[in-house]
């Protein structure tokens, strides 16, 4: 889990503004629009466990919902995602980012319509801690995105060995790459 969290403190920053409208919120708009959830978040209020740079909530926000909170880890994410948010002209009332961890998201039981995981929790040692605060932070009746990956077959088995070789490398090494 550590290791993520600095790779993903390091990742998401290294976009530039073009960079993360061009290939990240607009191929969210797109990827949101193509997989038909518009009618699930629009004009409610959603939270995205492990935002990153917020790509995903600032989609959900340009698509309708009504307001959006993203919980992330990371520092330097967290500003990222708050300078992008200025530069697409969201206000601090509709879009919220916030320094914090998915175990435990500093909002009551039964807050949101609709709750967003994208690519997080299988990089976390305690995924049920992390689904659980997912349930107790949505509604009854409440939507939740899920995407994580999952294993088996020879995708899986190609990605494994990516990961164990790139384990042994340095670093700083596979950043600069």
């Amino acid at each position: 889990e550590t290791n993520h969290q600095n790779l993903f403190q390091d990742l998401w920053i290294r976009y530039n503004d073009n960079q993360f409208i061009n290939d990240r919120f607009n191929a969210y708009i797109k990827r949101i629009k193509k997989n038909n959830i518009l009618k699930e978040f629009k004009n409610k209020y959603c939270i995205d466990f492990g935002c990153g740079h917020g790509q995903f909530l600032m989609a959900l926000k340009k698509l309708g919902a009504k307001k959006v909170v993203g919980i992330d880890f990371g520092e330097k994410n967290i500003s990222f995602a708050n300078k992008m948010k200025k530069k697409l002209k969201f206000t601090d009332n509709n879009v919220k980012f916030i320094k914090g961890n998915v175990y435990s998201v500093p909002f009551k039981n039964n807050s949101f319509d609709f709750a967003v995981q994208n690519g997080v929790f299988h990089h976390l040692k305690d995924e049920n801690r992390a689904y659980k605060e997912v349930h107790r932070v949505l509604k009854k009746g409440g939507k939740f995105w899920c995407y994580t990956d999952g294993s088996g077959g020879i995708r899986g088995s190609i990605l494994d060995f990516i990961q164990q070789t790139l384990q042994k490398l340095d670093d700083e090494f596979v950043l600069k790459i």
